[in-house]
């Protein structure tokens, strides 16, 4: 009887387990793209809604776009994927779902950035520029690392600024 109860629970217990097979499987193309380690965090409350990668004028610079929501919602079908990489002239990695409402969007690029205008904080000795739109409830904070650049726009109205700060901080601790 023990026998069969183990293996049914396993099977229970995977079933009930989100599967981030797709997750994953975008986390190593995004590293093989920017031939580094990209950081990806993950959040038990959010979900990744897209990863798309954009790239530039000329092909120069490349950008990991991922976004992050409160729900993940339905998956948009393929006809819509393929219509929107040939209109942007990007790749869909994961997704899109129709999640709502958006929390932040966190950007990857091979390049280095920066934001004008700005203000500067330093979170564990690093320069995070940053820029509050308070008519569109928005921050925007960038960061460079030693092979690019993090930039993440954080909607205010779903996040505090402390939030979207500690989002930062955390990502700068992985990544240093």
């Amino acid at each position: 009887m023990k026998k069969i109860i183990v293996p049914l629970l396993l099977i229970f217990i995977s079933a009930c387990t989100p599967s981030n097979e797709e997750g994953v499987a975008f986390q190593e193309q995004a590293n093989e793209i920017f031939n580094t380690n990209v950081y990806i965090p993950q959040y038990d409350n959010l979900h990744i809604t897209s990863a798309i990668i954009e790239t530039g004028p000329f092909g120069k610079h490349k950008d990991l776009i991922i976004e992050y929501s409160k729900q993940l919602g339905d998956k948009k079908d393929k006809e819509f994927t393929v219509k929107y990489e040939k209109n942007t002239g990007s790749e869909v990695l994961y997704g899109f779902y129709d999640g709502e409402p958006s929390v932040f969007k966190l950007k990857f690029n091979d390049g280095k950035g920066n934001i004008s205008p700005k203000q500067i904080k330093i979170i564990n000795d690093v320069k995070v520029e940053y820029l509050k739109m308070e008519k569109r409830k928005t921050l925007i904070a960038s960061f460079n690392v030693e092979d690019g650049n993090y930039t993440g726009e954080f909607n205010l109205k779903e996040l505090s600024e402390e939030k979207a700060f500690k989002i930062i901080e955390q990502i700068i601790e992985e990544t240093n």
